[in-house]
């Protein structure tokens, strides 16, 4: 089956990428291989069920980063913005993918909690202005969310026109991770 051996080259990547790991490299292979057998056997779901699990534990040891970052027309349909020229006040649509953050186990369950600051500055890094927590997501879910996406909105008004950048930084307040990201952007 032609499925078969795309999954299977997954998980043979998961063995090769990450034999190297520190302490949950081990378990990672572990579930791979267990991925790989029942993918042999015919059983997808619980193929999937043990690549999960190692992404998962995976999960430990990345950074707190941010991928996908995208302007988009709005946050319902997520259709890319086509410039990044926008008038003073108009709101500015941010989203973007996080991986990494600290999943904390809660009685039975898992927990998220991000916060994101927002800075305004000169395309020279002068800062003009920003918040803290101008946003907060907290979520508890029964199992181990790892695909999280942010939207975020901005609108800056009392600027005059030129180019500036958005910068955005992200912390996750189940540990001490953090990671900043920029955009830039023009006001007419």
């Amino acid at each position: 089956m032609k499925h078969k051996s795309w999954i299977c080259s997954i998980a043979a990547g998961y063995l090769l990428v990450f034999g190297g790991l520190s302490a949950h490299g081990s378990e990672v292979i572990k579930s791979a291989a267990l991925a790989i057998d029942n993918i042999q056997m015919g059983n997808l779901t619980q193929a999937a069920l043990e690549l999960k699990k190692s992404i998962n534990t995976l999960w430990k040891e990345l950074p707190l980063t941010v991928h996908n970052v995208r302007l988009v027309n709005d946050l319902d349909g997520f259709s890319d913005r086509s410039s990044n020229v926008f008038a003073a006040g108009e709101s500015i649509y941010l989203t973007c993918q996080l991986f990494g953050y600290n999943i904390k186990e809660t009685g039975g369950g898992f927990g998220i909690d991000v916060a994101a600051d927002f800075s305004l500055l000169t395309t020279g890094d002068v800062i003009l202005g920003g918040q803290k927590n101008v946003m907060r997501f907290q979520r508890a879910a029964p199992v181990m969310v790892t695909d999280l996406y942010m939207n975020l909105t901005y609108r800056v008004t009392g600027v005059t026109p030129g180019t500036y950048i958005i910068q955005t930084t992200i912390r996750d307040q189940n540990s001490q991770k953090s990671v900043t990201f920029d955009q830039k952007v023009v006001f007419q």
